[in-house]
């Protein structure tokens, strides 16, 4: 192996790990939220499509660069609980 091939090899293998770093995706947003009536309720239901959607027009979808957790309950001492966690 010549001097500038060894050279030229080397220098390729030490900016690899500059540019897998500079390649790697936004961090993963934690989004909690909380509502006043319980999520399986149509209501809610239509609360968290809603909001799923309009996380979506920000380009943070679920389970790829955000994880959503949803909570609700119509019971104030649940609520409480939640808040809490």
């Amino acid at each position: 192996m010549r001097r500038r091939e060894f050279v030229g090899l080397a220098g390729g293998a030490m900016a690899l790990p500059f540019s897998a770093r500079a390649e790697q995706s936004e961090s993963m947003r934690r989004i909690g939220v909380l509502l006043g009536i319980a999520v399986d309720d149509p209501q809610g239901r239509a609360i968290t499509t809603a909001l799923t959607r309009g996380f979506q027009t920000f380009s943070w979808v679920d389970g790829r660069n955000a994880k959503i957790h949803y909570r609700g309950a119509s019971n104030p001492a649940y609520l409480q609980r939640y808040a809490n966690c």
